[in-house]
């Protein structure tokens, strides 16, 4: 069975998370953007368009950078190539063109400039951060109702990096408070986060000096597995106003992201089996190949052995098998096994594809 990305369009934009399991987002419309507009007007139109697939191109690669490609700008000046519809519509008394790109062929795009490609599963980020309020710095709760949070919303949106901000009910009140926030203190704060199914948290500061904003981020794995909690991203810096230092810290988590889970092909043809046991229904398998087929470092997948509760698939893939791991971990309906020597028993296994030590994971059916 190969892999098969299909083209999803999501009506609603609010819609644009969707959780899949404890740790990983399926992010939504990764075909699509909305750009604001003055007009209907034909010129603003055409530059309505290559922003959107800009945009497009940023979220699904989680890098900026990739606008600097010789291919990429080919194709941001003449949009219609990709382009398979466009809207306008009103929002706030505003004017927008929602864009929609033929997905598929867009990562095609991608990978023949061979620049990363940053897939649907997401990790979701809890973000604690501090921010000056009148006379006193307060903690951003997912309920605040300012410009500024909304756009950092909004921008992580832009991105596709989901964020979640903390409820500061009594269960986070009791247990953290801004200083704890300012002074970084990452083990409580991380005693505070387990509520959250969440795989990283940021500790993030603003403060107003002069004619600027200084600020500092430390992104943390909020399931580490050493004694002591250390900061994956350390970063501090100014912006001209709170708006451009939420961007930078956004800016901070997404390249952190994209280093770990964005896949660019190695041009080579690397393979690996996968053992998935506890499969125990035709749904469980249709649940298999569906993640699998929307993961950026899978290039084809087909069933390469039947056996009891067990599956095996012969996996064709972008790059290397750690990159398969790193996504297969962020999905806590995969656990991972100790590696087994490949079985002897009678079942069928296709003789083309062999294997030393599959990779072995317990499938949690729902």
């Amino acid at each position: 069975m190969l892999k098969n990305i299909p083209n999803v369009i999501v009506l609603a934009i609010c819609a644009l998370l969707l959780c899949t399991s404890a740790s990983a987002v399926e992010i939504q419309n990764l075909d699509q953007a909305n750009i604001k507009v003055d007009s209907r007007g034909k010129t603003e139109r055409n530059h309505a368009l290559k922003q959107a697939l800009s945009v497009t191109f940023i979220k699904n690669s989680g890098d900026a950078s990739v606008l600097s490609d010789t291919l990429i700008k080919e194709y941001v000046q003449n949009p219609n190539r990709l382009l398979t519809q466009y809207v306008y519509y009103q929002q706030d008394n505003a004017l927008y063109l929602k864009a929609i790109f033929d997905h598929q062929r867009l990562i095609q795009v991608l990978r023949q400039a061979q620049l990363p490609v940053w897939g649907n599963q997401r990790p979701l980020t809890l973000l604690w951060l501090s921010m000056p309020q009148a006379s006193v710095h307060e903690i951003v709760a997912d309920a605040a109702q300012f410009e500024a949070k909304e756009h950092i919303t909004h921008y992580a949106t832009n991105q596709g990096i989901p964020i979640l901000f903390p409820l500061m009910d009594l269960d986070d009140s009791m247990q953290v408070n801004v200083t704890d926030v300012r002074g970084k203190f990452a083990t409580v704060i991380e005693r505070a986060s387990e509520r959250y199914d969440v795989e990283y948290f940021v500790v993030a500061n603003m403060d107003n000096a002069a004619d600027e904003v200084r600020y500092q981020m430390s992104l943390y794995e909020k399931n580490h597995h050493s004694g002591l909690i250390q900061a994956l991203v350390n970063y501090q810096g100014s912006a001209l106003d709170e708006n451009l230092a939420a961007e930078q810290i956004i800016d901070q988590m997404s390249a952190y992201f994209v280093s770990r889970y964005a896949i660019a092909s190695s041009g080579d043809n690397l393979n690996t089996l996968l053992k998935l046991e506890g499969v125990s229904s035709m749904k469980d398998i249709v649940d298999i190949e569906h993640y699998l087929g929307e993961l950026t470092a899978v290039k084809s997948i087909i069933i390469n052995q039947i056996a009891d509760n067990t599956v095996t698939y012969s996996i064709e893939l972008f790059n290397q098998v750690d990159d398969l791991k790193r996504l297969l971990n962020i999905n806590n309906r995969f656990e991972m096994l100790p590696a087994l020597l490949p079985s002897t028993d009678d079942s069928y296994i296709d003789p083309i594809v062999t294997a030393p030590a599959p990779l072995t994971y317990r499938w949690h059916s729902r």
